[in-house]
């Protein structure tokens, strides 16, 4: 037994199936530490094309230092948070979907994933039964948001290991309680699974402090927020993280690809009334949605102040003037629908504040 590894294997499953996979190593003459681990469970460097984090399975084992392991072996297999989205490929409801994402679950290993939402819960539960993995999940009550702060959020987590311990997320995005939370539970039985012990709860906290989440209520410039929601799921977590900063006068700039629920998505966005102006984009992306298809999806919410382009560096002008408007208003610019939209405009942002 160590502190410290030479390594950890991620691998990604998608339909039950290894859609990629990375290692991450220690530099030479160095290690990667047990605090490392917790960071490198929250940002996975590489993502196989075409997949965001919320629509993969996870799996990691660690890579002992001088030590030769069999690295087929799971040691913890990972479900975040399940939505309608890929239907084409994972199913139409979801207990289809859950039913192909805990399809990465192996026999013996240790099983995270939230027990809060009922329906995919149980078909989890399934899959660990027949699997003889061990059940890890997270129960209701033991993640509890405490405090939303200016820019950040304080909850607190509990398991086993940790009684109630207090974490401060440096996001306004509500969700990433949760995410952590998963991340934390992982790192437990990660260390269980190794003989050691676990973080500290400062070792936790000073990981927490230290991870970043790009495109995830990611304020890119003042008054200007990336968030990664693309699908109905994502735009639910968005809402509720914006109608928790309790502002008015916030402003929107959004594109979605066509393969998704989008007019569910937008429905959501009209409902919420937490925007005033919107901005419709359509993304220079083969699947990104016509100008002519989000004016007819906009005609919908004619408390509106809607407008459309399709030059991506437009865009970014548009969000950077909204964005003195909603200082002077108390509000936000929103740029969301789609990570496309978020990874081309990112150096566009940028460049009109350098």
């Amino acid at each position: 037994t160590t502190d410290t590894f030479e390594g950890i294997h991620w691998k990604y499953y998608a339909e039950g199936e290894c859609v990629g996979e990375h290692y991450i190593l220690a530099n030479p003459g160095k290690n990667i530490t047990k605090k490392d681990t917790l960071v490198i469970t929250f940002i996975p460097e590489i993502l196989p094309d075409g997949y965001d984090l919320s629509d993969l399975g996870l799996e990691f084992f660690v890579i002992p230092k001088d030590t030769n392991v069999d690295r087929t072996e799971t040691d913890i297999d990972v479900i975040t948070a399940i939505g309608k989205d890929h239907c084409k490929y994972l199913g139409n409801t979801i207990e289809e979907i859950a039913w192909e994402k805990a399809g990465i679950i192996k026999n013996d290993s240790f099983v995270i994933y939230n027990k809060k939402d009922s329906v995919p819960a149980s078909v989890i539960r399934k899959q660990i039964l027949m699997k003889n993995a061990r059940d890890c999940g997270l129960e209701e009550g033991e993640t509890t948001i405490l405090k939303i702060n200016e820019k950040s959020i304080d909850f607190s987590y509990k398991s086993s290991y940790y009684n109630n311990a207090i974490f401060r997320v440096p996001s306004l995005a509500l969700y990433q309680a949760e995410n952590i939370s998963l991340a934390l539970r992982a790192s437990e039985c990660f260390f269980e699974k190794q003989n050691l012990t676990p973080l500290s709860e400062k070792e936790a906290q000073e990981a927490v402090d230290q991870t970043h989440w790009a495109g995830r209520m990611e304020e890119i410039a003042a008054h200007i927020f990336f968030d990664g929601a693309h699908n109905s799921h994502g735009i639910q977590a968005f809402i509720r993280c914006v109608s928790a900063t309790g502002k008015a006068g916030n402003s929107l700039c959004f594109s979605v690809v066509n393969d998704k629920d989008y007019e569910d998505m937008v429905r959501l966005l009209c409902d919420s009334r937490l925007f005033t102006k919107v901005l419709a984009v359509e993304m220079p992306e083969e699947r990104g949605l016509k100008t002519e298809e989000l004016k007819k999806l906009f005609s919908s919410c004619p408390d509106w102040d809607v407008s459309y382009c399709d030059s991506i560096t437009e865009a970014a002008r548009w969000c950077k003037d909204q964005s003195r408007e909603c200082a002077s208003a108390k509000g936000d610019v929103y740029i969301v629908g789609s990570l496309y939209l978020v990874g081309m405009m990112r150096d566009r942002i940028k460049e009109e504040y350098v």
